[in-house]
């Protein structure tokens, strides 16, 4: 969105950030209060250091710092692991290559705050944190079975009652979900010169690793099969499919039998590929005077490319189909995808033993665990009899 030159000074003042930097940022929300959510981030997430309390120094603050028997920042930790891996600050887990080293956790959670930065569906998603004594076991949720002729309200009815009317039983149906947190590991591999210049390698290694882990998750959270990996709503049960007007091509009919499809009063977002934005600003409608097209989505190359369609979000996913496949555009309340964090963010680095030693290259690995799935096991009757979802895919 664009901010009015006062709103963008009351924003830069407030976080200590130059007003054009806080115009950029705000270019890729959609409102106010998304802005003021994703500078909060970014103001945590500078320097990957843990966030400062009123009244805090920058220099030597935060309980991560040298003072405290921690790491002044990220880069210092790789340092320090890679080429000081006895020094007591560093947390080892296991021995040889079965080794690591655990992140501390301000820089865990920093890591995390900057994948949600960049992702689409986890910071839209339910999201469970990992349990702290057991962070990977299986978590099972009850939630409304709304399956079949149960409907939206999962098998409550309501009847008028007359006097001395017997009260119906409203008891809703309830079923379970299950999530168990699957391990996956993202790597990069670095000259020891670079992870010497621990500013260099702070800024590489958790720009590279946060944009993996958004990229590995969100390939998953949208597609994914479900075996030993979390489950996607594309191909989900809930779902429901609109058959396309026409192949490789998507139209304003098309659009509009998604939007139907969808129940109202819910957070909705359309997710597609970049390959499909050609069909967007080509979409017209035929009327007026004279039934001149009239364009629909862009009316104007001047302005850019709008945020919203038909009022709801348009987000780009980069693992989202291309276009002519199935879900190359989609409409979905991410509200409705369940998401379970496990254990993590952990850094594995071949040692001097290892591969890399004779070229002065450094693997790092980090691995970290996850599991997601749709909520509802089916699309959901409404009381009018029409069927919904919160996962509307064009075929």
């Amino acid at each position: 969105m664009k901010l009015t030159d006062l709103q963008a000074r009351l924003f830069a003042e407030a976080m200590k950030w130059p007003v054009q930097r806080v115009m950029k940022l705000a270019e890729e929300c959609s409102d106010l209060a998304e802005v003021g959510v994703r500078l909060q981030d970014a103001v945590k997430v500078e320097g990957l250091r843990v966030p400062l309390t009123e009244g805090q120094s920058r220099v030597g603050a935060g309980a991560l710092n040298r003072a405290s028997g921690g790491f002044e920042n990220f880069g210092e930790f790789l340092q320090v692991t890679r080429f000081n891996p006895s020094d007591a600050r560093v947390m080892s887990m296991g021995t040889g290559s079965a080794g690591g080293y655990l992140i501390p956790s301000g820089f865990s959670e920093a890591l995390m705050v900057m994948v949600q930065n960049q992702a689409m569906i986890r910071p839209r998603a339910m999201t469970i944190p990992a349990d702290p004594t057991t962070p990977d076991a299986s978590v099972s949720l009850p939630t409304l079975d709304q399956s079949g002729v149960k409907g939206v309200y999962a098998g409550v009815e309501v009847s008028w009652l007359g006097e001395g009317g017997t009260k119906p039983d409203t008891t809703p149906s309830l079923r379970e979900l299950t999530l168990t947190p699957h391990e996956v590991a993202a790597r990069c591999t670095l000259s020891d010169k670079l992870i010497r210049n621990a500013a260099t390698a702070q800024t590489i290694v958790s720009t590279l690793l946060s944009a993996a882990i958004k990229s590995a998750e969100e390939v998953e959270f949208i597609a994914g099969n479900g075996v030993g990996r979390p489950l996607g709503f594309l191909n989900h049960a809930s779902a429901i499919t609109i058959s396309r007007t026409t192949p490789n091509t998507i139209v304003f009919a098309d659009i509009q039998n998604m939007l139907m499809a969808s129940r109202s009063g819910k957070a909705y977002a359309w997710l597609g590929s970049r390959s499909i934005l050609g069909q967007l600003c080509s979409l017209t409608l035929t009327g007026g005077v004279g039934g001149t097209a009239q364009p629909i989505w862009l009316p104007s190359g001047y302005e850019g490319i709008p945020s919203t369609l038909l009022g709801l979000p348009m987000l780009e996913p980069e693992s989202q189909p291309l276009l002519g496949d199935r879900g190359d555009l989609c409409l979905v309340d991410l509200s409705q995808y369940v998401i379970k964090d496990g254990y993590g963010i952990e850094i594995r680095m071949s040692d001097s033993a290892g591969t890399n030693f004779e070229t002065n290259h450094t693997t790092i690995k980090a691995t970290w665990n996850v599991d997601g799935q749709p909520g509802p096991s089916t699309p959901l009757l409404l009381p009018n009899g029409a069927l919904c979802s919160p996962f509307v895919i064009l075929e």
